[in-house]
């Protein structure tokens, strides 16, 4: 068993109560802070959400035969 997979088995096995002072401790020997991974995350997610939106609606313009700045679509006529 791996060093990786023993602590895992012994993470397993502790009470609500221990984890959250794992965590804790954690945080304060490195410094970090679980709540920010938490909201990196949430923006990562955010950004792409954004790009997929992004996509769908070039996708849509192009489809509609929007090709630029000088276009029908882009003035507002279709």
């Amino acid at each position: 068993m791996s060093k990786v997979d023993t602590i895992l088995e012994e993470i397993k096995g502790l009470t609500l109560l221990e984890a959250s002072d794992l965590v804790k401790k954690m945080e304060e020997t490195f410094g970090v802070s679980a709540a920010a991974a938490a909201v990196a995350a949430a923006a990562a997610a955010a950004a792409v959400a954004a790009v997929a939106a992004a996509v769908v609606a070039v996708v849509a313009a192009l489809r509609l035969g929007c090709t630029g700045a000088g276009s029908a679509c882009q003035r507002g006529s279709r």
